[in-house]
């Protein structure tokens, strides 16, 4: 299990594992090679992170990350292959006019597992 990790007991779903706000921090470092970053909102609670979102300029583009928590009920038969996670991170891209031009999931997390993590070239 990770250091810092939360747990957030749902006696439907068992134990659910949020992780702590460093971690994330340190995800988001990795994702981005290191790359200096201003942190725009930093919240969490007792269950671990709950959302963070950062901004930086990657290749001359503004790019805002953000981590939070899935809203869904990960235990659900509904959800596709791949779409079972308690928590991910979005990248979004934005013009010079500041309108966001799109984005991508780079990271989802489940039970104290991060995956499907995608670096960012800069």
């Amino acid at each position: 299990m990770t250091e810092g990790m939360r747990h957030d007991e749902h006696p439907e779903k068992g134990t659910e594992t949020f992780p702590s706000p460093d971690e994330v921090k340190s995800l988001l470092a990795r994702i981005l090679h290191r790359k200096d970053f201003a942190i725009l909102s930093d919240d969490s609670d007792p269950k671990g992170a709950s959302l963070i979102l950062i901004e930086t300029v990657i290749d001359g583009t503004k790019v805002k990350l953000q981590f939070g928590r899935a809203k869904n009920d990960i235990t659900s038969s509904l959800l596709p292959d791949g779409g079972r996670f308690s928590a991910s991170i979005h990248l979004t891209e934005y013009n010079n006019n500041g309108k966001a031009m799109g984005g991508r999931c780079v990271a989802n997390y489940l039970d104290g597992n991060w995956s499907d993590i995608r670096e960012v070239s800069s």
